[in-house]
Parts: C-alpha cells; sequence; structure tokens
C-alpha cells in the first residue's frame, strides 16, 4: 500500500526560507568594517536653471572628513554622464 501523503509533503522538505536567507551570512558591512575600512554610499540631486554655464564640480567633503581618503562620483547632465575619483589633493572634476 502507498500512501502519497507519507512521501511527498513538500512544505516538509522544501522550505525555501529555512536556507535562504541572504542577509544571514553576507554583511557587507560588517565585513568592510573588519578590513579596517569602511565604506558610505550617498546620493546627491541638484538643480540648476541653467547648465550651460557648468563646468566643473568642486567638493570640501574632505575638510569635514580628513580622514576619507578618496571619492567615487558619478555625475548626470543633460549633456552626458561622467564619472571620477577625488581624493583630498584632487577635489574638483570637469563636466
Amino acid at each position: 500500500h502507498h500512501d502519497e501523503d507519507e512521501h511527498h509533503d513538500e512544505d516538509e522538505h522544501h522550505d525555501e526560507d529555512e536556507h535562504h536567507d541572504e542577509d544571514e551570512h553576507h554583511d557587507e558591512d560588517e565585513m568592510q568594517a573588519e578590513g579596517g575600512h569602511a565604506e558610505f554610499h550617498a546620493e546627491f540631486e541638484m538643480t540648476c536653471a541653467d547648465t550651460s554655464s557648468l563646468t566643473s564640480l568642486q567638493t570640501s567633503v574632505f575638510d569635514l572628513f580628513p580622514s576619507l581618503e578618496g571619492l567615487e562620483v558619478e555625475v548626470v547632465t543633460p549633456a552626458g554622464q561622467s564619472g571620477a575619483e577625488l581624493t583630498p589633493q584632487s577635489t574638483e572634476m570637469s563636466l
């Protein structure tokens, strides 16, 4: 005699949440901090009435955070997009 319910209980052996918790073992911020470095992400949106005179972007963030080593900047304007790595020695990027 074969009892189908006895051997085919899908909930019993296939609990997706039980073994696939993404946050449980992959805490990226914790790993970064353990290595002596910290990483953070910020997003800013600025609106200019006349973007035709914009030629560069400069920051003073390194004055506020003296231990900050670098800043990856991505800029999107009506003329296109560009990116640069800013440092305490190089705080300005061309647009």
